[in-house]
Parts: structure tokens; C-alpha cells; sequence
């Protein structure tokens, strides 16, 4: 069984029918419109998984309208949209920021449930209905653990992003990768997760999943030592002064000649 969305609205009171329609990413589905359906059918009114499965990919916006009809008076309402429902997954966030040898979690968020054969049993299921989540940059062009390329490493669960048919949240740790060098810019790198094939998701709706891409940026220890390495030269060493110093000097530049002085050769 697929994704099954409802319209769910409070009831008019007295004799009235009510005409629901669909909407995906705001666009109007010709193949969900019900009219003059009684409020104790309203479950009838459903959008299922065959109304849009060849025609959308998992990860948009749903949303649905509900017009009334009075049918002792004859009288008509305009359409009321609902609040749009995103359905699908989202990473928590699109950017992270991780320090050579630290290391982050990178969570993704599912909306909406899995799907699983009801017959099978809870062992079964937590077996069989699991949902893989690839990840890959689009430099390497393949899964690969440990991308000393870009600056990131897969520490566990290499390559990707695995969900339980119950799971509503999921994540990998992504570690800054330490290559021995100093970096003066910050290494950035592009992840993106793409969903595979599962025989329990029968009606495939998760093919082809749309995901936004992630930005990992790696900050590198390095540039400390650099910093220090490259102090050369004659160096003014800059001491400050007290306030009652400040008073008492007799000139700014006898002050500064008494402060300012040329430091070690290094």
C-alpha cells in the first residue's frame, strides 16, 4: 500500500456536500477532483499513490481544497485551500561547518511512512523493510568512504543513510578529513543522496527521490602553525600604555618612541 493523504476539515452543519481537489507543488491534479461528496463518505476523497506516482517525484508539497454545497438551499462556497504539507525527506540543515578531525552528524527527516507488506510479520518487517540513502559528491562521481579529496570521511555507515520502515529520523557522521597540509581556504565539499530501488516499495514511489544537496565546509588546524611560521623580519612590538602614562608623557612621539620599539630578528 502506498502513501495515502487525507483532507481532514470540520464539518457544516445541515445539508451539505462538499467537492475536494488535490494539488502538488501548487499545481492542480485533474485526476483527484471529487464533487458533491457526503461529509460521512469524506475518506472517499483520499489522494492516493496512483493519482500522481507517474507524474511526480517524492519530496513536494501537497495540498488540498474544500468547497461546500448546500443542497436545500442551493447555495455555493468558494474553495478553501489547506496549509501545503511538505511529503518526502529533507536534510535537518543544507550547510555544515566541521574542523579538520571533528566531526558531525548529517540527519535526514522523513515525513511520511515507509512502505511494508502487512503481511509480513514485526521481525519481518524491522529485516526486510529497510530504506537505503546513498551519498556521493559529484567530483568523485561514485560512493566512496573515506573522500580525502574533498575533505570529508564517512566514519560509520559508509556511503550512506539507512532507514527503518518506522524510522521518522536518520543520520551518518561526517569527519573533517586531516591531510597534513596547510590550507589557507576553506575546503567545501558537495554531498548528494540518492535513493535505490527497494522490492518492498512496490509502487516505487521513492525512486528517484529528490534531496536537496548538502555543503560540508572543512576548517583547517593547520593555519595556526602557519601563522606562526611565517612571523619574520623586524616586528614592532606594541606594548599599552596605562592612562596615567598617557597623562604624565610630555609629547605623543616620546611616548611612542617609549613604547613602540623594533622587535627580534627572527
Amino acid at each position: 500500500m502506498g502513501v495515502v493523504f487525507k483532507c481532514l476539515f470540520q464539518p457544516i452543519s445541515g445539508n451539505i456536500l462538499y467537492d475536494v481537489q488535490w494539488y502538488i507543488d501548487g499545481m492542480l491534479l485533474n485526476n483527484a477532483k471529487f464533487t458533491r461528496i457526503s461529509y460521512s463518505n469524506i475518506n472517499d476523497t483520499a489522494l492516493l499513490t496512483k493519482h500522481w506516482v507517474n507524474n511526480f517525484t517524492m519530496s513536494f508539497r501537497v495540498s488540498c481544497a474544500v468547497k461546500a454545497y448546500n443542497t436545500t438551499s442551493g447555495v455555493k462556497g468558494e474553495f478553501i485551500e489547506s496549509y501545503s504539507f511538505f511529503a518526502g525527506i529533507k536534510p535537518s540543515q543544507l550547510r555544515y561547518l566541521v574542523t579538520e578531525g571533528e566531526t558531525v552528524q548529517i540527519s535526514l527527516e522523513v515525513t511520511v511512512p515507509f512502505s511494508c507488506p502487512s503481511v509480513l510479520n514485526d521481525a519481518m518487517k524491522a529485516s526486510h523493510c529497510r530504506f537505503q540513502f546513498y551519498i556521493w559528491t559529484p567530483g568523485e562521481g561514485q560512493c566512496v568512504n573515506g573522500l580525502t579529496s574533498n575533505g570529508v570521511a564517512f566514519s560509520d555507515n559508509p556511503c550512506g543513510i539507512s532507514f527503518g520502515y518506522t524510522d521518522k529520523t536518520a543520520s551518518i557522521s561526517v569527519t573533517g578529513y586531516i591531510d597534513g597540509m596547510v590550507n589557507f581556504r576553506e575546503r567545501k565539499s558537495t554531498l548528494r543522496i540518492a535513493s535505490t530501488r527497494n522490492p518492498m516499495d512496490a509502487s516505487g514511489i521513492w525512486n528517484g527521490v529528490r534531496i536537496p544537496d548538502i555543503t560540508v565546509t572543512v576548517k583547517d588546524k593547520d593555519w595556526y602553525m602557519c601563522c606562526i611560521l611565517h612571523v619574520c623580519g623586524d616586528v614592532p612590538r606594541v606594548t599599552v600604555a596605562s592612562p596615567l602614562e598617557v597623562a604624565e608623557a610630555s609629547s605623543p612621539s616620546a611616548l611612542a618612541q617609549k613604547y613602540l620599539q623594533p622587535g627580534p630578528r627572527l
